[in-house]
């Protein structure tokens, strides 16, 4: 991850995305104050690093001490080792929380994590988040990076509503690459044993194949905020 996080086309799609979010959604700043956000299962610090290039102020939270360790060879000390089940952070701390591919990890209990979130954000703070969409379309990358659940809109919808939050988008991301995920996918699992150690999707790439797949996201990108988006996808996208 730390290798490739900084220019894989599926990173460099969602952290636009997420970036793009936090202009549209972000607070008018005033005076000397400052929003404060926190990225929740930061990982190895990829988008960290683009938050704070942007001058968005930002801490990192995971469990894993091996990824906080690469947010360090980043330049990156705003960190916090703690499970988001029981975030070691004050009431009401942030304005707003990034959140990407983490509620659905193996690990993650759902109504404890967004418990916690409402709880570290501030009145009227926001969250952005993304999970995989699609229970079916669940994978030998999936269980490479240990997700337990991939979400369809009401999934996602309600577990948010649950716990109190009111959804401003959600949208399905990813939506041009779809139908030949899916076909890839099932194709793959047709006739094949369940692997004994597996393999995640996400590696490098030729380089003209990792463009051409980053302008197949831009351009989706730019339909999207400019329409209601598409009723399925790869990803979903919240705020």
């Amino acid at each position: 991850m730390f290798d490739v996080e900084d220019d894989h086309w599926w990173y460099v799609a969602v952290h636009q995305e997420v970036l793009w979010n936090l202009r549209h959604w972000r607070y008018p700043v005033a005076g000397t104050w400052r929003p404060c956000f926190l990225d929740a299962g930061c990982g190895t610090g990829g988008l960290l690093a683009k938050l704070k290039k942007e001058g968005v102020s930002s801490i990192g939270v995971d469990f894993s001490e091996k990824g906080l360790s690469f947010c360090r060879k980043r330049g990156l000390d705003h960190l916090l080792k703690s499970s988001v089940t029981e975030l070691a952070l004050k009431d009401e701390s942030f304005d707003g929380i990034i959140s990407i591919d983490l509620l659905c990890q193996e690990e993650v209990d759902e109504q404890k994590t967004l418990q916690e979130f409402s709880r570290v954000l501030k009145p009227k703070g926001f969250l952005i988040m993304q999970v995989p969409a699609f229970q079916f379309l669940k994978s030998e990358h999936d269980m490479a990076v240990h997700v337990k659940k991939r979400y369809t809109k009401h999934e996602l919808q309600g577990a948010l509503e649950r716990t109190g939050f009111s959804i401003q988008r959600l949208f399905y991301r990813n939506t041009l690459l779809f139908p030949v995920a899916v076909f890839l996918r099932l194709l793959k699992k047709m006739g094949k044993k369940e692997p004994q150690k597996a393999e995640s999707d996400v590696t490098p790439l030729p380089r003209i194949l990792n463009d051409f797949l980053t302008g197949i996201i831009w351009f989706e990108a730019k339909i999207i905020h400019h329409f209601a988006g598409s009723p399925f996808g790869l990803s979903l996208f919240c705020v």
